[in-house]
């Protein structure tokens, strides 16, 4: 391979993200480079937090604490092993996406990677810009997670729920198809919408291969599901109802072979039926789209709040509840009453879960409010 020469010509600028040009007024004609992003130097984030003892109180804690909290809050009874693992011994929730409507500068679209053990995982929901978090993620290790991924669930056909499926779909094929051509399309499972959706691409753009179930299927007690995911994603059990909010959306509920259950809302205001399939589950992910102020709004929306998704929790009897979905308007941490904040976590982009992390979720609440409000001030 011939060498490749990196001096750059006279003529030539090398750009970089938000790199300016300023040509008005005269006097300050010229490149502006005082705004350009710099790479960001984890020890250096690592150090800044160590040195800040309000942060550092913050987020201390004693290992009986641990214990205390867990067996105070999540009301763990069991001391199986097994019993006690909130999602699993191998599971994770991996959140790429947990802003509504639109990407934001601090969250993505809905997207959530569910890593049901060592070699099986499943998306729930694909907005816009889901592959890319994937990327961001996972790097280099993108494509075993993409040979690892059986199906995806589409809760609904609102863009920031779906738009990203495509390019996940390409994708995955890309990863598992073999050298002779042979390809198992992943499978989709959501609204009949969704299949019209892929058709419809499939016949104007470019070819895009998937094995299509009805959300529907899964109302019944008893449904016809893949051996194959069955067998190796452990699921024994997933039970969908229609969700609270548009033509044809889904709450969806899945129990694993090692005894644990989760439950995932989609988008929807409260709804009783979802309670009902979710019932004990150990983690609870619901939307908490409006603060508890807009709850007029929330319902012309037919969304929910952030008290109407954790009360959702206590009549669901869930462990723990993680809110997710949120408006964009406030991004960051949004206001929900402190009386339930040892049972309930926020979630953010590229943040991942397992049942040993799960039970630090709240004591990040206050740090993290302390770090977002001082850069609440630096851009004010």
């Amino acid at each position: 391979m011939a060498k490749v020469d990196k001096k750059v010509p006279n003529n030539w600028i090398i750009t970089d993200t938000l790199l300016t040009y300023h040509f008005r007024p005269r006097s300050l004609m010229g490149f502006d480079r005082s705004k350009i992003l710099q790479e960001t130097n984890v020890n250096s984030i690592v150090e800044k937090i160590n040195n800040r003892m309000d942060i550092k109180n913050a987020i201390q804690f004693s290992n009986q604490d641990i214990l205390d909290r867990e067996n105070r809050t999540l009301s763990v009874k069991a001391t199986s092993p097994v019993q006690r693992n909130l999602i699993g011994r191998h599971g994770e929730i991996v959140f790429l996406g947990t802003g509504s409507c639109y990407p934001s500068k601090y969250r993505n679209v809905s997207s959530i990677l569910l890593r049901l053990n060592k070699n099986s995982c499943m998306l729930m929901d694909c907005g816009e810009g889901t592959f890319g978090q994937l990327y961001r993620h996972y790097g280099s290790e993108l494509s075993d997670i993409l040979r690892q991924l059986k199906f995806i669930f589409i809760s609904h056909m609102h863009a920031d729920h779906h738009q990203g499926i495509v390019e996940v779909l390409l994708e995955h094929k890309r990863a598992t198809q073999s050298t002779d051509g042979y390809y198992s399309p992943l499978y989709v499972i959501g609204p009949w919408a969704i299949n019209k959706f892929l058709n419809e691409y499939n016949s104007y753009f470019e070819s895009v291969q998937w094995r299509f179930m009805s959300a529907t299927e899964f109302f019944k007690e008893v449904c016809v599901f893949s051996d194959v995911v069955k067998t190796e994603l452990g699921i024994i059990k997933l039970k969908t109802v229609y969700a609270d909010h548009c033509k044809g959306a889904f709450c969806i509920a899945l129990t694993h072979r090692e005894g644990w259950k989760l439950a995932y809302s989609g988008d929807t205001q409260p709804s009783s039926k979802f309670v009902e399939i979710g019932k004990d589950a150990d983690v609870l992910i619901h939307e908490a789209t409006f603060e508890d102020d807009l709850v007029d709004e929330a319902r012309s929306r037919k969304h929910s709040t952030t008290s109407e998704a954790i009360e959702i929790g206590v009549k669901m009897n869930a462990k723990f509840t993680i809110l997710t979905h949120f408006s964009q308007r406030y991004p960051k941490i949004p206001a929900f009453s402190e009386n339930y904040s040892d049972r309930t976590g926020i979630a953010y982009d590229h943040m991942t879960v397992n049942s040993e992390s799960i039970l630090f979720l709240p004591r990040l609440l206050k740090p993290l409010n302390i770090i977002f409000k001082e850069e609440e001030e630096i851009e004010d």
